[in-house]
């Protein structure tokens, strides 16, 4: 009988390894649509569903293991790396970082100095992941603002337009009666 860190390390390398071959399918894909040819996702879209049912399954086996263990937080790193990258889940993906920091900070405390060096570089990690996506998320509300201020602007200048023909259009019958 394996050990839960053997079928959780075992699941996780898996999925890593199948995370870098969608990452470069998926730049296939882009190269792709870039120049106009069709890109063909039956292989993209199976083997990111196997990819993901591998990640579940060191999820689930790990729920077990401490949320300082580094296997653990590295697998759980990695996930929410696939899920941002290749799932493009941004909110999914800063849940998983986030969950997985403040679980493993609440429990800093009860590990030795030996364990905590090990621990700290994987927070670290898990810490820029989400600050970083959280920037794109702002970029991207921000980004969405303006869009929206754009067309309120747009909007607001074909009601002028229209005002001022109509008063043009008002003026021209007042003249000719």
């Amino acid at each position: 009988m394996l050990s839960t860190e053997t079928r959780v390390f075992y699941n996780k390398m898996e999925a890593d390894l199948l995370r870098y071959k969608l990452e470069v399918l998926l730049e296939s894909k882009k190269e792709a649509e870039t120049r106009g040819v069709e890109f063909d996702d039956y292989e993209f879209k199976n083997l990111k569903a196997e990819c993901r049912q591998l990640y579940i399954t060191a999820i689930e086996e790990g729920e077990v293991m401490e949320t300082t263990n580094t296997l653990k937080m590295g697998m759980l790193l990695n996930y929410s790396v696939f899920l941002y990258e290749i799932c493009e889940s941004v909110e999914d993906a800063r849940f998983i970082a986030k969950k997985t920091f403040d679980e493993a900070l609440k429990d800093l405390i009860k590990l030795n100095e030996f364990e905590a060096e090990a621990t700290l570089p994987v927070m670290q990690a898990l810490k820029d992941n989400f600050d970083l996506w959280e920037t794109e998320v702002m970029s991207d509300k921000k980004k969405s603002e303006q869009a929206e201020l754009k067309e309120q602007e747009r909007i607001k200048k074909m009601q002028m337009d229209a005002y001022q023909k109509e008063i043009g259009e008002a003026g021209k019958s007042e003249e000719v009666e």
